[in-house]
């Protein structure tokens, strides 16, 4: 087997011998890129909002990497949830909903980042930040991120690719594999296509837990399946079906302490419990299209399935404490109908319904002893939620152009939880809210490669049940939060289309802000005590000098921070209220950025490299635990042939320690590591 050493010194070898550096390779040009945010087709950079297409990684096949290519972005991947924030907006911790959507295939992922399946056989994924509540409605607070798998070919392709790297680990150089297949042709002449993707991976992962010397604390086995069909019912129908099936058996002993008498090395743990994760994901798509003369009509019926199930050392130590254990089932149908006018020379409109029934059954065990009993919750809830929404673009006179976007919803939920411990207690809620969600936006044609806009949108996350810590009807539930956003925004085509430039200036304000408190009786409560805000610039330029010659840079900066919060603690005698005013949100760092260059033909030697990093921020809202400020360096060379593609790659090639998560414990700080040294080689064909 070949080393770590050796691989990564070929690497290097080969990369500094291209001098070549990049981070997206075969991006198409940004001119080029249509893109379907709000519903109809259109030019990236006609879309009045801060919009970016985001390249996945098929061998993570995850959004770890979203925050490389877009600035103002960052991700908690980590062994307890996904979760995306963006321009430091996100829900509090280990909350079933979170302020930006994730849709597959025109599906809402009612459970967000963590019920996400594998990323590949992708056609486009495109990331819109800033409130999109007038098209999305919930979970929509701080952006959207929009992903669309391939489309069925109607002549015969298939391609196929293997990976085989190690990671630089806990016990030395740990090995990882990933495999993908797919298929695509002609199913009835003329009438229907049809395609078939598979995904298998085996990652032993970079963890050891030295208790009992167990290498699979960061183990990923994943099996992921993408069908679809495309159907040509007649010139006017089109009929579209999409499968995601994914299977996840993950370790779970990837929690350490970085600090106290218990603290480990980095990927080192030391539990004495069984730690494992089986997540199940299932997302079903079926869109029906009809033409009219100069409108179109739009079906997107959906329906996705989600099960997790976990075990873990509840105090990461050899302590003989019970472990904790959740078993959650979620299942979601929705059905949504749009209808448009296709007359791009017109005034533009689009109107909407939407409809979803959600039902979510969670068993969690949490804590207990020889002496006190385990507290065990079994939450169910149920949701019905039903919109209407509408958009118009009409022209003011020949450079400026209006849109205006309006969507009325209404959530009803009930919760009902039976909380088991040296008492039991029962307890029912129902939650039923309406909000308007409006959004604004002027565009100026400064010429025809150069637009000016300003937006103005309201967004909101929805009331919800804390079903992780409650107690009794009144830690039960927390209301609505909503923000108002205002973003001003320049887009550029220059140079005969070599140079494209993205900026936006934007500010954020968020009321009722949802956030976890104590209360007496060490009871842990969801609440709406905070109002923050937050602000900054953006910046994204992609050059192509030559045809096989392209760079880019992006760079954000940020200032979030709480106007008011005041959370509860204690301090050993008593209950103390801690005033947070002007404290950092938690994943909000100051300064994001990445630059890259490219080179390559479409046959022949291709190289890229990528830096990207950010500044120090923070994982808590009272700012004491910390990421230090990082750089990571990321590149790959290789040579394509006409049909098949052979890629040498390493990942965070300097060892950049990082974490994904890191919580407060009495006993001392835990942190998540994560994005381990990486060194591989990949095969790929396609015919």
């Amino acid at each position: 087997m070949c080393s770590f050493s050796s691989i990564f010194k070929t690497s290097s070898l080969l990369m500094c011998g291209a001098c070549s550096l990049s981070a997206l390779s075969n991006t198409p040009d940004i001119e080029t890129v249509e893109v379907t945010a709000r519903f109809w087709k259109e030019a990236l950079n006609s879309v009045p909002v801060s919009l970016a297409v985001y390249e996945v990684d098929e061998r993570l096949a995850d959004l770890s990497r979203l925050d490389q290519q877009i600035s103002n972005v960052k991700i908690e991947q980590s062994s307890v949830q996904t979760r995306v924030a963006i321009r430091g907006s996100l829900g509090y911790d280990t909350s079933l909903q979170q302020p930006v959507g994730i849709y597959v295939d025109d599906v809402a992922l009612p459970l967000g980042g963590t019920q996400l399946p594998a990323l590949f056989h992708v056609e486009q994924i495109e990331i819109m930040k800033g409130p999109s509540g007038d098209l999305y409605g919930r979970h929509s607070e701080a952006g959207v991120v929009a992903i669309q798998s391939k489309t069925s070919t109607w002549d015969l392709y298939t391609a196929t690719s293997l990976s085989y790297g190690i990671m630089d680990g806990a016990n030395g150089e740990e090995p990882s594999i990933m495999l993908t297949a797919a298929v695509s042709n002609e199913l009835i002449s003329d009438m229907l296509a049809g395609h078939a993707a598979v995904r298998v991976e085996n990652t032993t992962g970079p963890n050891l837990n030295i208790f009992d010397n167990d290498e699979d604390g960061g183990e990923q086995e994943t099996r992921d399946i993408a069908i679809g069909l495309d159907g040509k019912i007649n010139p006017s129908i089109d009929v579209r079906w999409r499968s995601r099936i994914s299977r996840k058996d993950l370790g779970k002993s990837r929690l350490r302490y970085l600090t106290g008498a218990l603290a480990t090395e980095r990927f080192t743990t030391n539990y004495n419990t069984d730690a494992f994760e089986r997540r199940d994901s299932d997302i079903h798509s079926l869109r029906i299209d009809y033409s009219c003369k100069d409108y179109q009509f739009t079906s997107v019926t959906g329906l996705t399935d989600y099960h997790n199930a976990f075990e873990n050392d509840l105090d990461l130590s050899p302590a003989p404490i019970p472990s904790t254990l959740l078993e959650l089932d979620d299942q979601m149908m929705s059905q949504g109908f749009r209808i448009s006018n296709t007359d791009s020379n017109e005034t533009r409109w689009l109107a909407g319904m939407y409809f979803f029934d959600q039902d979510t059954d969670i068993d969690f065990a949490i804590g207990g002893s020889m002496m006190l009993p385990r507290a065990q919750r079994i939450t169910a809830i149920e949701q019905t939620g039903y919109a209407g929404f509408g958009q118009l673009a009409f022209d003011i006179y020949d450079r400026l152009s209006i849109t205006a976007g309006l969507r009325a919803e209404r959530i009803e939920k009930e919760g009902n939880q039976q909380f088991n411990s040296l008492q039991s207690n029962s307890y029912v809620a129902q939650l039923n809210n309406t909000i308007w969600l409006p959004k604004l936006s002027a565009t100026y044609a400064i010429s025809n490669q150069q637009n000016l806009y300003t937006t103005y949108a309201k967004g909101y996350l929805p009331a919800g049940f804390n079903y992780a810590s409650a107690q009794g009807l009144s830690s039960f539930t927390f209301d609505r939060e909503t923000s108002d956003s205002i973003e001003i925004g320049y887009k550029a085509s220059l140079l005969d289309q070599k140079l494209n430039v993205q900026a936006a200036i934007f500010r954020t304000e968020t009321s009722d802000k949802q956030i976890v408190d104590l209360a007496p009786g060490f009871v842990q409560v969801v609440s709406n005590a905070a109002e923050t805000s937050a602000h900054g610039i953006e910046l994204s330029v992609r050059y192509k000098w030559l045809p096989q010659w392209r760079g880019y840079l992006n760079l954000g900066t940020l200032d979030a921070s709480a106007d008011e919060f005041l959370v509860n603690s204690f301090n050993g005698t008593g209950f103390i209220t801690q005033d947070l005013q002007g404290n950092d949100l938690p994943l909000a760092p100051d300064v994001t950025y990445s630059f890259g260059f490219e080179y390559g033909h479409s046959t022949g030697l291709f190289a890229s490299a990528v830096v990207a990093g950010s500044s120090k921020y923070y994982f808590d809202a009272q700012n004491t635990l910390e990421q230090p400020r990082y750089t990571t360096v990321d590149a790959s060379i290789g040579y394509q042939f006409e049909h098949i593609r052979l890629t040498l790659e390493g990942n965070n090639i300097f060892d950049e320690t990082i974490f994904s998560r890191s919580v407060r414990t009495p006993v001392g700080i835990v942190v998540e590591d994560t994005l381990a040294r990486y060194a591989g080689i990949s095969l790929s064909a396609e015919w």
